[in-house]
């Protein structure tokens, strides 16, 4: 869904930190995550990507862009690891951090168009 959201060019393989990559003459990595919950998880190692999607998907009411900015790696030092090297953080804290920063890629409308869908295809 990002990748028709953002225009974004998904990676043919997985690569850690970067799951697609922007269609500028000078690519950008992008990391998306998608959640049902009030939180994500990231990796915590040294390798992350240009930019950061967090999505969240609503039963009945579609996709919620939570932050849409360049990776907060500054925000997320303050936040311990676990033995799995993972760092979670809440949907609360990323929206705090978005207001701090310019979004960095468009959706041209494309997550209100799809989300209108939903209310009407209820039986």
């Amino acid at each position: 869904m990002a990748a028709y959201f953002y225009d974004l060019d998904l990676e043919d393989h997985s690569i850690e930190a970067v799951d697609a990559r922007t269609k500028e003459h000078l690519p950008r990595s992008v990391q998306v995550k998608l959640t049902a919950g009030d939180k994500v998880s990231l990796s915590d190692n040294e390798r992350t990507s240009d930019i950061l999607i967090v999505l969240r998907f609503e039963r009945n009411v579609g996709f919620k862009e939570i932050y849409n900015g360049v990776y907060p790696a500054g925000r997320l030092e303050s936040i311990t690891s676990t033995k799995r090297k993972v760092k979670t953080i809440s949907l609360s804290q990323l929206r705090t951090e978005q207001r701090k920063t310019v979004r960095c890629l468009e959706d041209h409308g494309r997550i209100e168009e799809l989300n209108s869908r939903f209310g009407s295809e209820q039986s």
